[in-house]
């Protein structure tokens, strides 16, 4: 049995679409506009971070460690770790921080700082498909 990474890979394209496309459209001007762009890119974010930590959970009881009972992220993140699917546990920290933050309140300096964050996380996530995949190709 393979994990399907399917819509990961969806997830991961549709976060990269929307940050090139905001690269391109966002001057700083903080028009509606821009405002739309960067919640396109913080709701992308969302859901491709959210999957992130299921499918690695998936992947780690799959392939790595059959019938663990993981108790927190922070304890997925340094598995993830351990088995070579993300490069540092401490970035995967922050990005549950934000992921966090997008939940409990909306405020445009949040909202920023998390578009900023959203722009590096598409890096690891990219990283993280890549790791899956070759996890899949070696089963």
């Amino acid at each position: 049995m393979k994990l399907d990474l399917s819509s990961f890979k969806k997830a991961v394209k549709s976060l990269e679409q929307a940050i090139e496309i905001s690269n391109k459209l966002i001057k700083g001007a903080n028009t509606p506009e821009e405002k739309f762009f960067k919640a396109g890119v913080i709701q992308n974010f969302e859901f491709t971070y959210e999957l992130s930590w299921k499918i690695i959970q998936r992947c780690i009881e799959l392939y790595f460690n059959p019938g663990i009972e993981v108790v927190t992220r922070r304890d997925l993140f340094r598995m993830a770790f351990k088995y070579n699917l993300i490069e540092d546990p401490k970035d995967w920290y922050e990005y549950q921080q934000n992921r966090n933050i997008t939940s409990h309140a909306y405020d445009e300096l949040k909202a920023d700082a998390v578009y900023q964050i959203a722009k590096i996380f598409i890096e690891d996530a990219k990283y993280l498909l890549a790791k899956l995949e070759e996890v899949n190709n070696e089963q």
